[in-house]
């Protein structure tokens, strides 16, 4: 993440198999695509795993996004994960794991300037509060103020973790964890038609007067918002009572408020004279409360020649969440040759008032049995899910209830062999359970979404080196997709199945002290095998790529006249994607080139030690490509356009 100089968690992934990251570039939300299953909207891949610990999110827009600075690492969980983290997507997820208080007393403080406008401060400080380190602290910051490359939108972000940690004994360890993020103004592009940035491709008609800029901005700035406030505070509580039994409790409340306020486009007026768009205008204003808990008690025993790691589990989740939406015609339409703004556009009343209660209990089991070199992983899960929409309509004061309640057992079984020359082969099978939270027209709950997966593979550790070579195939099928109804607007339909089959290569290495190497390559074969719309089996899921790769390379000098320079550079293909459910036309491939270069001073005076200076440039050559799209007339997203950022840090 430091290497690549990564902004947001999903900008961390993007070398990562199995993943795609930036289908909808910006710093609003972490949203992201793994073997295969993402999507845009309210029911996008969002990395919702914090700690071990879900995420929880709001009805609409209300959705948690965290800093990258305070974390200590991203981890990335391929498959379906349910049995362990509960409701979660069959491709997989993304766990942030939050930086912690050390035994070790350390500080740090970062300056960062960067393409357009961007300035960054940040700072982590931690170590002891006494001498015998019972209690550990940690405060991490960061404030950041900068505008983008699409016109009239701007990013501000101010970010404060601490951390505590309390070491009674060595058998026993309570950690409290806090955040507060502040998020006055965010950016994610707006949708646009296929017709303005992809003109004349296969399936999408000629325009006249070419492509929309990059910059082009379909809203309003003297309309258009979006805020939002997140602070969360929790604990992680370790303790030992023997060499068998060990008991965990992970807690954490958390609490959001966001206001949204945009003005989207429906396409072109008149396709056949694409200069006018039409628009419509989304109020949102929402508010959610949540807590989470995880108990754990694992044992640790053998029973004869096998060695038993056992874990019990049971967790909790609630959450009270509550909507207040708006959504109107009325807009003046805007002329994309000569865009008129700030137009003093009234903002849309609001029209319903729905409050929203989950409730998920689960319990779970796991036993990883070790014979030998034989690795044996067997668990299970029962879920229960309660959540209760209560929409109240302001016009007439009408009000509806409905519940949805759920019920499901998920698996997962799995085997390892550790052979003596470093290769593992391993084979695993492995079920998920997702509740859907949306209703159909008619305010008619949705079934769950199921998902099980086939996987068979190797990892192989080289010998002698700092260094991991995973290949791996698997087959993924997931049950009552959900996508947005296109004739009701609000509401949503379950479409059937989609499979999605692969396989993916990725090598991880440090091959020496000077040298850093990362490379992936993933193909899937993605498909809707069931569907309500007969035309649309057979055909690829939207804005899903057959095939990406990566490689990444940072080489530091240790010695000679350039010692203490490092230069890092890497390589993504992102290979041609479907456009919208019915494949009438593809988003082309593209190849991105990042490149870095870092300094560490002390090796020009050891007055300077702690300083270091890095500079990242991210799409390098500043590629104007389609990320993705997933409808013809209005769902079409700008890439990330070059930027470059550098950082001054002193550490010590």
């Amino acid at each position: 993440m430091e290497q690549q100089g990564s902004q947001t968690v999903a900008e961390s992934l993007r070398y990562t198999a199995g993943v795609v990251a930036g289908s909808r570039p910006g710093n609003r939300f972490d949203d992201i695509f793994i073997r295969g299953f993402g999507g845009f909207g309210f029911t996008a891949g969002y990395v919702q795993f914090l700690d071990g610990l879900k995420i929880q999110r709001g009805v609409s827009y209300a959705i948690p996004s965290i800093d990258p600075y305070g974390l200590e690492r991203v981890e990335v969980i391929k498959g379906p994960a349910s049995v362990l983290y509960g409701q979660s997507n069959p491709g997989g997820l993304v766990n942030m794991v939050s930086k912690r208080p050390t035994e070790k007393p350390f500080g740090e403080v970062e300056f960062q300037l960067g393409s357009y406008q961007r300035l960054q401060a940040a700072f982590d400080v931690g170590g002891p509060l006494d001498k015998d380190g019972h209690f550990l602290y940690r405060v991490t910051g960061l404030g950041l103020d900068s505008s983008t490359s699409v016109d009239y939108t701007d990013q501000q972000r101010i970010y404060f973790a601490p951390a505590l940690t309390w070491r009674p004994n060595a058998d026993t360890t309570l950690t409290f964890l806090n955040k507060y993020q502040n998020d006055p103004k965010s950016f994610q592009p707006n949708y646009l038609p296929a017709q303005g940035l992809l003109p004349g491709r296969p399936g999408v008609p000629a325009n006249p007067y070419g492509r929309l800029p990059t910059s082009f901005y379909v809203g309003d700035p003297s309309h258009d918002s979006y805020k939002r406030e997140y602070y969360a505070t929790g604990y992680e509580f370790t303790h030992r009572f023997d060499d068998v039994w060990t008991v965990r409790q992970n807690l954490r409340y958390q609490h959001v408020d966001s206001e949204f306020y945009a003005i989207p486009t429906r396409g072109y007026l008149n396709p056949a004279d694409p200069t006018t768009l039409q628009r419509v205008k989304t109020a949102v204003d929402e508010t959610f409360d949540g807590v989470v808990v995880d108990n754990q008690a694992e044992a640790r025993f053998d029973t004869g020649l096998v060695q038993h790691k056992m874990l019990f589990g049971v967790d909790y989740q609630y959450t009270d969440a509550r909507r207040l939406l708006g959504q109107a015609m009325g807009v003046p339409s805007l002329n994309v040759l000569n865009p008129v703004y700030n137009l003093n556009i009234p903002r849309a009343a609001f029209q319903t008032d729905q409050t929203q209660n989950n409730s998920f209990l689960g319990f779970y089991w796991q036993d990883q049995m070790k014979i030998d070199r034989l690795i044996v992983s067997l668990a299970a899960r029962q879920d229960i899910s309660d959540i209760r929409f209560n929409t109240l309509t302001l016009a007439n004061g009408s009000r509806s209830i409905v519940d949805q309640n759920d019920r499901a057992t998920t698996y997962r079984a799995g085997a390892l062999y550790l052979f003596d020359n470093g290769l593992a082969p391993y084979i695993n099978f492995s079920t998920s359970f997702e509740p859907a939270p949306y209703m159909s027209a008619g305010n008619v709950p949705l079934q769950p979404m199921r998902g099980e997966q086939y996987e068979f593979g190797v990892k192989y550790k080289l010998p002698g080196y700092d260094a991991m070579i995973t290949a791996s195939y698997f087959d993924i099928r997931q049950q009552n997709v959900v996508n947005p109804d296109p004739a009701n607007a609000g509401f949503y339909l379950q479409t059937g199945e989609v499979s999605s089959r692969g396989f993916e290569i990725e090598a991880k290495a440090s091959l020496s002290p000077n040298v850093n190497v990362i490379g992936s390559f993933t193909y899937i074969d993605a498909q809707v095998t069931a569907d309500r719309m007969p035309q649309n089996v057979g055909k690829r899921p939207f804005a899903v790529p057959e095939v990406t790769a990566s490689l990444w390379g940072d080489y530091t000098f240790r010695s000679g006249p350039l010692a203490g320079f490092g230069l890092g550079a890497g390589v993504r293909y992102i290979g041609d994607s479907a456009g919208d459910p019915a494949n009438s036309f593809f988003v082309p491939s593209v190849t991105l080139v990042d490149a870095g270069i870092h300094y560490d001073f002390s090796y020009l005076s050891p007055d300077m030690k702690g300083w270091s200076a890095r500079v990242n440039a991210n799409n390098l050559f500043d590629e104007e490509y389609v990320a993705a799209c997933y409808a013809l007339a209005n769902g079409c997203f700008w890439g990330a356009r070059r930027s470059v950022v550098a950082s001054l840090k002193k550490a010590w």
